[in-house]
């Protein structure tokens, strides 16, 4: 059996949101009790069990999420900070940050949801497109 991951997943590699991806049976069911994965019929596009992937889940809730410092926080939020309100909330958008109506009205709301979701890469990546 295989799932298709709801959010991002971390592990030895990083796992995009809409992956489908094999990985043990205990794995695949822990994914899918937490909300993260769903299960999929048909085959895996990326097959974690050649590198004994054991993924971390980014999920909404926080839990799983690599710890970081208070100052890599600083600097990621120091990042996505030069940039300005609805080009930042875009690039979110596009990446697939999850924001509510309500989260969408302030940009330190934003930046945290990028943050705490794992999307900060992506965002940065992102916005550099439209410089």
């Amino acid at each position: 059996m295989t799932v298709l991951l709801i959010h991002n997943v971390r592990g030895n590699k990083v796992y995009k949101r809409g992956s489908i991806v094999s990985f043990s049976k205990a794995e695949e069911k822990r994914l899918v009790a937490v909300g993260v994965a769903e299960y999929f019929e048909g085959d895996a596009v990326v097959d974690s069990q050649a590198n004994n992937d054991v993924p971390v889940v980014d999920n909404p809730d926080g839990s799983g999420f690599e710890e970081l410092t208070p100052e890599q926080y600083e600097e990621l939020a120091k990042k996505l900070n030069a940039a300005n309100k609805e080009p930042l909330l875009a690039a979110a958008i596009v990446v697939g940050v999850e924001l509510s109506d309500e989260d969408k009205k302030r940009k330190d709301t934003v930046i945290e949801r990028i943050i705490e979701q794992g999307f900060d890469e992506d965002v940065l990546e992102e916005l550099s497109k439209g410089e």
